[in-house]
């Protein structure tokens, strides 16, 4: 009986959100609301680690270490996330897969045109970025690689948010004439901020049950629980 409420606890603990060390990395996975140019080009490389010179575990490696010396290779645009559309609007939706908190975005450019070079970033209520729920943070400006070379991070910070959903509205490109192309991003990354979100109030209530019934197991004498079988 006892290992079977210890297996139930255990269950329940699994319940709660993912959680994050302080100042870790956290990654996303990538889409936009225009779809995926597909390909090398697909939107997803702006959130899979394709590209950077050196693999990071999201939820664990710190954040500020790793931007220090991870670069980015976009030549050509190749291992880089763009908008299946021409112009503006463009918009790049990033889900944490749970609610974390975080303070600072880590940002690295791609060598085409098309890279991002200024946008809007927002916390969002869920994955739609027209539906309303955004909140803005910060707006951004960041500088395009050189041609051929492997473009560092470029971290950038704002206030300690709460979500699971950012939303990036894109307001220029590296090519400041020609405004008709995909729009662009090498990688993305955010910066986990603790404390992280405690469960909600079911998942605890969940687990209130699972230790009173560890706790009424261990008190069971020898006697009762012969009994019991």
């Amino acid at each position: 009986m006892r290992k079977s409420l210890s297996r139930f606890g255990m269950s329940v603990l699994l319940l709660g959100p993912s959680l994050a060390l302080a100042g870790a990395i956290l990654q996303g996975t990538v889409s936009s609301p225009q779809g995926s140019l597909g390909g090398a080009n697909a939107i997803q490389n702006a959130g899979n680690q394709s590209g950077l010179s050196s693999s990071y575990t999201s939820g664990v490696t710190d954040f500020d270490t790793y931007v220090l010396t991870a670069t980015h290779d976009g030549a050509g645009g190749n291992n880089s996330g763009f908008a299946n559309a021409k112009g503006l609007p463009q918009q790049f939706t990033v889900d944490l897969g749970s609610v974390f908190t975080v303070d600072a975005l880590a940002f690295w450019s791609t060598d085409n045109n098309g890279s991002v070079t200024q946008f809007q970033l927002f916390s969002d209520t869920d994955a739609d970025y027209a539906d309303g729920g955004l909140t803005l943070l910060t707006t951004i400006t960041t500088v395009r690689s050189a041609d051929g070379s492997a473009s560092p991070a470029q971290v950038f910070d704002f206030p300690a948010t709460s979500s699971e959903f950012f939303q990036l509205n894109v307001l220029k490109f590296a090519d400041p004439v020609n405004v008709t192309l995909n729009a662009g991003i090498g990688e993305l990354a955010f910066r986990s901020a603790g404390p992280q979100p405690v469960p909600e109030p079911g998942t605890l209530a969940l687990l209130g049950l699972a230790l009173t019934g560890l706790v009424t197991a261990r008190g069971l004498s020898p006697r009762r629980r012969s009994a019991q079988r």
